[in-house]
């Protein structure tokens, strides 16, 4: 992989900051639209449940402050650092959390989004080490794949999927 230049890492982590921004409002509705008496469907035994596809979610809190202190620690449990028991104060908790995480990328210096990190665990054996703004990218990717199939379970839960990109046939 070519060498970054800082312009360059800066500029990307300013584009992945605001990109971020933009999606939160919309994962934060799809997370709150899970309606808490359904949270344990599941289309099919091999899929997870919409309760642990959104704590799955919630994770993209975790991944930002493994960015911004250039170091994935073993992926925590993070029920216990918020104890939300609904789907409501799920979204809450992530709108927050979220928000606080990205503020600490969005102050990161130049030669800190250069630096090169690793994942870890099956990652880190496959060589995953990229510079930390790079993980911005794989960030909004999850974040987005799993919205999708959270936003997939919604209507056979008996929910109103929320609009995503544009309207939703759910909010007129």
């Amino acid at each position: 992989m070519e060498k970054f230049t800082p312009q360059f890492a800066v500029v990307f982590r300013d584009l992945m900051v605001q990109s971020l921004a933009q999606e939160l409002p919309v994962t934060t509705r799809v997370l709150a639209a899970v309606p808490d008496l359904q949270r344990e469907y599941r289309p099919s035994p091999a899929s997870r449940s919409a309760w642990e596809l959104s704590w799955h979610i919630a994770a993209d809190v975790w991944f930002l402050e493994g960015i911004a202190d250039l170091q994935f620690e073993s992926d925590p449990d993070l029920r216990h650092a918020n104890p939300a028991e609904t789907t409501t104060a799920l979204a809450k908790w992530y709108e927050h959390a979220f928000l606080a995480a990205l503020d600490k990328v969005r102050t990161m210096a130049s030669e800190l989004l250069l630096a090169e990190v690793a994942l870890g665990g099956v990652a880190a054996e496959a060589g995953m080490r990229f510079p930390a703004s790079l993980y911005l990218l794989f960030l909004e990717k999850h974040t987005i794949h799993h919205r999708g199939q959270l936003a997939a379970y919604l209507r056979p839960m008996g929910a109103r999927v929320p609009a995503i990109y544009g309207r939703s046939a759910d909010e007129r």
